[in-house]
């Protein structure tokens, strides 16, 4: 196990807030810097951070950084355009999670980080378990909760997959109750139109509680779905979110995305928007891209 940077100041770490493979990378980190200062960010946000930052994980790489460990295609095209890839930073788009690559840069590789990794990749290649969809959900409901997101991590961080029979955090599961049914309706609505033979969909999840507004585009893809839309608003912002997902078909998401300032990876990608009429754009655009009949789902 190595460390990078200096053990004499504390550690500022940035990390994505809202999925599993960010709180898994930071998971990792504490591994190797049990005490560090968290900043939990999102990829359209990272950049507008002013303070130094020592490491980013699963994020875009902000001009002020030290390290930057990540797996976004459009992170590295970005990178490398700009001159800003450096030796000390480790951004492989072809790995299945950022969290994988923090492992591989401290050289971590006990048991219970293996179990770290394999969660990481499994969630973010869409290879959901039950218990990775309620771990998910927990992360979805307390993005504006720091405290519940580092003490999830640090349980992680000692505990691996050990977690999910852990009685403090089957307790806090269980406050998720009406979240983890309205999940399961959601997707049991987008897997019966993939299984129904539709290929192409648009979602409006702006209804639906926003820990699961991004599932149905995911689920419809992994169940036979060509290319999916979900788009939902940030509760917080008021921004309007659009998560594109990709399943056997030659349309890239991240390229997509980046025609409206996202990015992410070919096969699944997002975008913000701060406007109706910038959704609605989108959405044009994309039906006259597809140029084959798409369903449109309220949920």
């Amino acid at each position: 196990m190595i460390q990078l940077v200096d053990e004499k100041k504390r550690i500022i770490v940035a990390t994505h807030g809202e999925d599993i493979d960010g709180i898994a990378s930071l998971a990792l980190i504490l591994k190797v810097y049990p005490d560090v200062q968290v900043i939990f960010s999102r990829p359209a946000d990272i950049k507008r951070v002013m303070m130094y930052i020592d490491i980013v994980l699963d994020l875009p790489k902000p001009r002020n950084c030290g390290i930057c460990i990540d797996h976004h295609e459009s992170n590295y095209r970005e990178l490398m355009k700009r001159g800003m890839l450096t030796d000390k930073d480790l951004v492989d788009p072809k790995a299945p999670s950022a969290a994988c690559l923090v492992a591989k840069y401290f050289g971590l590789n006990d048991n219970v980080a293996r179990e770290i990794v394999d969660m990481a990749n499994k969630a973010d290649t869409g290879r959901f378990d039950e218990e990775l969809v309620k771990l998910d959900l927990f992360i979805k409901t307390n993005i504006s909760d720091k405290s519940e997101l580092i003490w999830l991590a640090k349980k992680l961080s000692e505990l691996g997959k050990a977690i999910f029979d852990d009685e403090e955090y089957r307790e806090k599961l269980k406050k998720l109750g009406p979240v983890i049914e309205k999940s399961r309706k959601v997707v049991e609505i987008a897997k019966s139109l993939a299984e129904r033979g539709l290929k192409f969909a648009i979602f409006d999840a702006t209804r639906v509680p926003y820990a699961i507004s991004r599932a149905p585009a995911s689920v419809f893809v992994k169940n036979g779905g060509f290319v999916a839309i979900s788009f939902y608003i940030e509760p917080d912002t008021g921004r309007r979110k659009v998560s594109i997902r990709v399943g056997e078909y030659d349309f890239k998401a991240n390229e997509f995305a980046s025609r409206f300032g996202g990015g992410g990876h070919r096969k699944a990608a997002g975008v913000v928007l701060r406007s109706e009429s910038k959704l609605a754009m989108l959405i044009k655009e994309f039906v006259e891209m597809i140029e084959y009949p798409i369903i449109f789902v309220q949920l």
